[in-house]
């Protein structure tokens, strides 16, 4: 048996739809922008993380917490 048509589960689906172009689209904008940062420690290489360029001279977008003991950084 068929369901009825819900006015409000279609609105729902419209909705979904227009967060999930936008997301995509966000993606498609920033994604050639993140990098990976490579955090050394006091000894050596200890982990990494992920940032964002959001300026064409090279200023970068991350987390404290990838950064915060670092010693050095490769991006």
């Amino acid at each position: 048996m068929r369901a009825p048509f819900d006015a409000g589960q279609s609105a729902d689906l419209a909705a979904l739809d227009a967060y999930s172009q936008t997301v995509i689209g966000a993606v498609e904008k920033t994604g050639p922008a993140v990098v990976s940062i490579a955090v050394e420690g006091a000894r050596g290489r200890q982990g990494e993380g992920s940032g964002v360029l959001v300026t064409p001279d090279g200023y970068l977008l991350t987390n404290e917490h990838v950064v915060r003991r670092a010693q050095g950084l490769t991006v």
